[in-house]
C-alpha cells in the first residue's frame, strides 16, 4: 500500500531554459524515495521535454560536471538527493 501512495505522489520543478535571462519551465514527475536532482533533471528529459539538455558525467558528485544552482544558490552536485535541496530552501 505505501508504495502505491509514494508512486501517486509528485514533485513539481521549475528549470531554467536558455541563456542569461531564458524562461523557466516547470514540470511535474513523480516523486521517489533518495531521488537525486539529477534523477529528476533525466526523468524531465527522458519522459517529458527531449529538448532538456545538461551535462553530467560520474553521477556521485565526484568530478563536478553536474553542478547546479537549486533554490537560487550554488549547491554543489546534482547526485544529493532531492529531499536535501528541499531543506536549502
Amino acid at each position: 500500500m505505501e508504495a502505491t501512495k509514494a508512486a501517486q505522489r509528485m514533485l513539481t520543478v521549475r528549470i531554467a531554459r536558455g541563456t542569461g535571462e531564458g524562461d523557466f519551465k516547470t514540470y511535474e514527475v513523480p516523486w521517489r524515495e533518495n531521488q537525486t536532482v539529477l534523477d529528476v533533471v533525466t526523468e524531465v528529459q527522458r519522459r517529458i521535454d527531449p529538448t532538456l539538455s545538461y551535462r553530467y558525467a560520474c553521477r556521485v558528485g565526484v568530478c563536478g560536471s553536474c553542478a547546479m544552482t537549486v533554490n537560487g544558490s550554488h549547491a554543489g552536485h546534482a547526485a544529493r538527493t532531492s529531499a536535501a535541496w528541499k531543506r536549502m530552501a
